[in-house]
């Protein structure tokens, strides 16, 4: 997939304009402030219906404006047209439209428009909460699979509706003690789909980012192991995801997960909270015989996110068919040339890249990139 044009409207500071892409590399050169990172939001909210950033859609809105619009019109692999557009009117109304068809949910838009992004932040993907690695695997799964985000959004609805339950003020009641033993029973079920689509996916993840990872030279195999809360155990998921499944089959799952529920019954009556299931998994990353997370070096930390950010976009084109969008904002400054040149010739040279730099050397320019200077959020192509 590779959007033809992309126009914004009242786009924080960005100047209402319809700006013609390459399919291949488009460059945004300027400094800080200038727009750079507005317009790679922009790209990413067409995918997500929502900032990447975490900001409210009234941030987004110019100052002094009374809303914004941005729409991409692109093309898919096989040839089909796609437009995504985007509107919001301050102080709730927002219109979000696939092919001119509006779109209730914002899960309505996954495996629409995938894109994969990579900036300063995301470097705390290995030394970051659990949660940013569940969702770095989860995504994957949403945007390639109907079934799979199904699991995922039916697995969060059960925790929501379990979570009601223990925040009930009449807990040890008969009746919100049944409640709370058919929502244990949900989510045990939610949970082993979830574990298991989590664990398929991380067996097609895992020796991607290994590959990756390899070709930044550094000598060390980058591995990674599921831990899956609700057995206290950790797999990794190159050779072990095998009997995670069959821990899950044989039943050991449902078992082990009802044993902890039970331990951890008047915790989560304190706290209100579901303190057990796969909401609290994690992914360890691991290089050599170290984890990343405790002993890896800002090096190695940033190299692994790339790495891992790499195994994303290869394993949606894979699953799809159709590539993602690749949005990297300020990436090659900190890498040496090795990783920059691997970099570049797993993502830029097979997805369409928007590519953020202070520097146009800091970009290895191939025929059909375009080359946009961005001043005061102007752009002017200069390639």
């Amino acid at each position: 997939m590779h959007l033809t044009t992309l126009r914004t409207v009242q786009w924080r500071n960005l100047a209402d304009a319809t700006t013609e892409l390459s399919p291949r590399v488009n460059v945004l050169v300027g400094g800080n402030g200038q727009g750079k990172t507005n317009l790679l939001e922009a790209v990413q909210y067409l995918a997500l219906g929502r900032s990447h950033r975490g900001s409210r859609d009234e941030e987004i809105v110019r100052f002094g404006a009374d809303h914004f619009f941005v729409r991409g019109v692109g093309q898919g692999d096989g040839g089909e047209a796609l437009s995504i557009e985007a509107g919001f009117t301050p102080p709730r109304s927002k219109r979000i439209k696939v092919d001119g068809r509006p779109v209730p949910r914002l899960t309505d838009l996954m495996g629409v428009l995938a894109c994969v992004s990579f900036g300063p932040e995301d470097v705390e993907l290995t030394r970051g909460a659990p949660q940013l690695r569940r969702r770095f695997v989860d995504y994957a799964i949403a945007e390639t699979s109907r079934a799979g985000l199904e699991a995922l959004t039916e697995y969060r609805r059960v925790v929501h509706q379990r979570t009601v339950v223990l925040r009930d003020p009449r807990a040890g009641t008969p009746e919100v003690e049944s409640s709370l033993e058919v929502w244990d029973n949900e989510q045990m079920r939610c949970g082993a789909e979830l574990v298991a689509r989590r664990s398929e996916a991380l067996a097609d993840l895992a020796p991607r980012a290994a590959a990756s990872f390899a070709s930044f030279g550094s000598g060390l195999r980058l591995r990674l192991r599921y831990v899956v809360q609700a057995l206290g155990t950790s797999y990794d998921a190159e050779t072990e995801i095998g009997a995670l499944q069959k821990d899950i089959a044989g039943g050991r799952f449902r078992s082990e997960f009802r044993e902890r529920l039970r331990q951890r019954r008047a915790a989560e009556r304190a706290r209100g909270q579901c303190l057990v299931g796969p909401h609290r998994d994690d992914v360890e990353l691991w290089l050599g015989d170290r984890e990343v997370r405790r002993f890896g070096s800002q090096g190695q930390c940033r190299a692994t996110a790339i790495a891992l950010k790499m195994a994303q976009a290869e394993f949606i084109a894979a699953r799809r068919g159709d590539r993602p969008i690749v949005v990297l904002d300020d990436v090659f400054a900190e890498l040496d040339e090795t990783r920059a040149a691997a970099l570049w010739s797993v993502v830029c040279e097979r997805h369409q890249t928007f590519l953020a730099v202070p520097r146009r050397s800091d970009a290895q320019l191939g025929r059909g990139d375009a080359v946009f200077r961005v001043e005061a959020g102007t752009l002017h192509r200069e390639a």
